[in-house]
């Protein structure tokens, strides 16, 4: 449990907060970008970051293309 989250829960309060980030580079790179979000409340949190969203979604459509092809 994150700072943030440990004080929602510690003042009882039922607040939800979100925040977003990009990671980006001065210099034009291929996979030097990346960002994500995150929504906290006192009793959970929600990560995503754009990689891994990305690469887990190149996968998927990827396995149903071949999948369509046998």
């Amino acid at each position: 449990m994150c700072r943030l989250q440990a004080a929602l829960k510690h003042f009882q309060n039922d607040e939800v907060l979100g925040f977003t980030w990009a990671s980006t580079c001065s210099k034009m790179r291929i996979d030097e970008f990346d960002g994500g979000g995150v929504v906290f409340a006192a009793k959970n949190a929600k990560w995503i970051n754009s990689h891994s969203w990305m690469v887990k979604e190149v996968t998927r459509l990827k396995a149903g293309k071949n999948k369509s092809k046998t």
